[in-house]
């Protein structure tokens, strides 16, 4: 029986074999390293905004409300 596992072991021991002779024949290939923190803010606030929006569309408000304006205010300064 053929152990499936070592058919995923193999796959990955190719992939970074052919990631490192590029980068070496390449070496601006990569970027230096990734930026994190711009990356995880970038997706808290698609998901948020995501969750925003689908909330919104369910429970519109009827006029806008003071809390609407604030919450508007808040998305928008959290996006720049």
């Amino acid at each position: 029986m053929v152990n499936p596992m070592h058919g995923v072991s193999s796959a990955c021991v190719c992939v970074r074999v052919r990631v490192c002779v590029s980068v070496q024949h390449e070496p601006g290939l990569l970027p230096p390293e990734p930026d994190l923190p711009r990356k995880t803010a970038e997706e808290y606030c698609a998901q948020f905004l995501t969750i925003l929006r689908r909330v919104l569309d369910t429970h519109p408000p009827s006029l806008p409300t003071p809390q609407a304006m604030e919450l508007l205010a808040a998305v928008a300064k959290m996006q720049r």
